[in-house]
């Protein structure tokens, strides 16, 4: 299953293409990563965890506006935030900084 944002509003894609409409007010999205039946997208700012089966969302933490990536490892996210590399728990939204001088940083995998 594919997840994408289309003009603001979140889908879910099977690999033939039919999609789904989830929810929408995801226009200001700047990263987003799919785990375990959840999206956790990064809009305005804010890191959500959205459900994918319903569209329902939680918002896990704010002051998210410089984010630039998202990647997950061993049940973390991983976000590249106004040049720093921060860890964040996937269920709280609590954070810890890893390091810095990460400026300019666009992709991370």
């Amino acid at each position: 299953m594919l997840t994408i944002i289309h003009s603001g509003t979140l889908y879910t894609v099977n690999l033939e293409g039919a999609y789904t409409e989830l929810s929408s007010g995801w226009g200001e999205s700047q990263a987003m990563i799919e785990d375990n039946g959840n999206a956790f997208i990064v809009c305005s700012g804010t890191l959500y965890k959205v459900s994918l089966s319903d569209g329902s969302y939680t918002e896990l933490s704010s002051g998210w506006g410089g984010t630039t990536a998202m990647s997950i490892r061993d049940n973390d996210l991983f976000l590249l935030d106004s040049g720093s590399l921060y860890k964040v728990n996937k269920e709280t939204g609590s954070y810890i900084e890893l390091s810095n001088g990460w400026s300019g940083s666009h992709l991370m995998s």
